[in-house]
């Protein structure tokens, strides 16, 4: 009923499907009056005529029904009518990215499915964070064993994928790219690079056999959004439509069990159902699970360790108008020819520096999909922000399960370096209306609420965390 009313209040239904449902109408009309002619001796004309009306308008109303209140998918293609259903969308999905009880909804759904990430991965250390209020937040975390560099993580990349895997891939949720589309038509939500093109790293396995380690493979940046970021905005769509009454819009959130969730989340459920639950979440071939990069600045504040974090803006996108970690951003495959081993094992360090540079001092040419010597780029621009005595440090990986993606963490020590602080000058991708922020690094809970933040921000946190405490022990 609150998707049905939803539906409803998104505007006028389209003329021709009137039409079309009014010709449905009279042609089921006269064929139930002959049928009734046949099988019931009804001598009553009149009378015929009407119950045969009224069975027509039956069959309407639960064809409406089916279409306007089981398929929840269906509403982004009907916000892609307008600008103005797009922005009433918007604002719908950010009403429910609050809603805390939706959280906890997904947080049973995973509940067995981050156990069985436990036991696929016995030598790494796998978390499950919680937040300041002591609730689950939707992201793990898994740390290696040991101190491990970064450049030993990527060991391996995939061949071609078939063609039914690139046709499932980019054709899935058809109807949240249209939504994006016309919400990109106004120019203060326009994404200067679309939402479709650039290749991009993906993930095909992680093992920790005792390093962690993971193989990779490439797709588009379409073929990943479609596939795992469209997740995000089905989620937000439930979350607000399932915290109020459909006609009243009372408080009345709603709470599922896991299987019965699944069947209000058409989209997360059709991934779910392209890989086995025990490897959904740590070997996801079956769709382009994007890779990125989380890097938490950490710096000292009364002697005690901290990290940055800005809210990010209304036109990147995936998760708008939320907290992260300063900088964090996709993985891309920044070659043309096929990588080398040196070409993987370099990638994690190179997409950390380049997001630094790009989104901390606003170097906006690092953030095209170039084709020539990237590795070069960064390298010029690291000396002229004189910034080559940095170096991230590896931490572990954050998996959202929002998005269902993975992000390789890491820390970039910046307690000594309070020049490079003063510097810094965040891109569009972060809002300007508010201040760059630190969240303390606490080892027991993140001081954060998850509805606040990206899930995958919070694992990098909590990894940080870790990291800031193993150092403190270590020197003391």
């Amino acid at each position: 009923m609150r998707l049905f009313v939803a539906r409803m209040s998104m505007g006028r239904i389209p003329t021709l499907q009137v039409v079309n449902l009014a010709l449905a109408i009279v042609g089921a009309w006269s064929i139930i009056y002959q049928l009734l002619r046949l099988l019931v001796p009804i001598r009553n004309a009149a009378l015929g005529v009407a119950l045969a009306g009224a069975a027509a308008l039956v069959g309407a109303v639960v064809l409406m029904w089916f279409r306007l209140a089981r398929r929840p998918q269906d509403f982004f293609s009907a916000a892609a009518r307008s600008e103005e259903r797009a922005e009433t969308l918007r604002q719908t999905m950010q009403h429910g990215m609050v809603q805390d009880f939706a959280y906890e909804n997904l947080t049973r759904l995973y509940t067995p499915i981050v156990r069985q990430v436990e036991e696929f991965l016995p030598a790494a250390q796998v978390n499950w964070p919680a937040d300041a209020a002591g609730n689950r937040c939707l992201v793990i975390t898994i740390a290696p064993p040991g101190e491990q560099r970064l450049d030993r993580l990527i060991t391996d990349i995939e061949g071609p994928r078939g063609d039914d895997w690139k046709r499932r891939v980019s054709e899935f949720a058809p109807g949240r790219q249209a939504f994006m589309a016309t919400l990109r038509r106004s120019a203060s939500l326009a994404n200067p690079f679309g939402d479709e093109a650039g290749t991009n790293i993906v993930l095909a396995r992680i093992t920790a056999a005792p390093d962690l380690a993971i193989s990779v493979n490439t797709a588009t940046y379409g073929q990943i959004v479609r596939t795992c970021d469209a997740l995000v905005n089905e989620f937000a769509l439930f979350a607000s439509l399932a915290s109020r009454s459909a006609l009243r819009k009372k408080p009345r959130p709603l709470l599922f069990n896991g299987g019965d969730l699944l069947k209000v989340l058409p989209w997360r459920r059709q991934v779910h159902a392209w890989d086995d639950e025990d490897i959904l979440l740590v070997a996801p071939r079956s769709r382009a699970s994007g890779l990125g990069v989380s890097l938490a600045l950490v710096d000292e504040q009364d002697g005690r360790p901290s990290a940055f974090v800005a809210r990010r803006s209304s036109n990147v996108g995936t998760y708008p108008d939320v907290l992260h970690v300063v900088p964090s951003g996709m993985m891309n495959a920044r070659a043309t020819a096929p990588h080398t081993t040196e070409d993987l094992a370099a990638l994690p360090h190179l997409t950390m520096m380049s997001e630094f540079l790009e989104e901390c001092f606003d170097v906006a040419e690092l953030a095209g999909h170039s084709v020539g010597n990237f590795a070069k780029r960064v390298e010029e621009k690291t000396n002229e922000f004189q910034v080559g005595n940095l170096e991230p440090v590896f931490t572990g990986l954050a998996i959202d399960l929002l998005n269902l993606r993975t992000e390789v963490c890491g820390v970039l020590d910046l307690a000594r370096h309070q020049t490079v602080v003063d510097a810094f000058n965040l891109s569009w991708e972060y809002t300007h209306t508010e201040k760059l922020r630190r969240v303390a690094l606490k080892t027991s809970r993140p001081p954060v609420r998850r509805t606040d933040f990206v899930q995958s921000g919070i694992g990098s946190i909590q990894l940080a965390a870790m990291w800031a405490e193993a150092r403190r022990k270590a020197s003391s």
